[in-house]
């Protein structure tokens, strides 16, 4: 990762502490082996890196949890 929306550097580990999760959880979603995040997950790295959240991801369910607790989505297509 070169830069945020707002010019200044980041890396997969300032990412993680951004989202609240392990590092390996974000190199797993830019290396493709992960699709998935949290809500919660997703709008915090699409925060650091200054992108509305659907440029990134696309809704896989309910977003308002109400069947299951925790919304999740899916990495675009790219």
């Amino acid at each position: 990762m070169k830069h945020t929306g707002d010019g200044t550097h980041t890396t997969v580990r300032d990412l993680a502490r951004h989202a609240g999760c392990h590092y390996s959880h974000i190199g797993e979603l830019l290396n493709g082996s992960q699709e998935t995040a949290t809500f919660e997950r997703a709008s915090a790295v699409c925060s650091r890196i200054g992108v509305d959240l659907l440029v990134l991801w696309s809704p896989v369910e309910r977003t308002d949890a109400s069947r299951n607790g925790v919304p999740l989505i899916v990495v675009a297509a790219s």
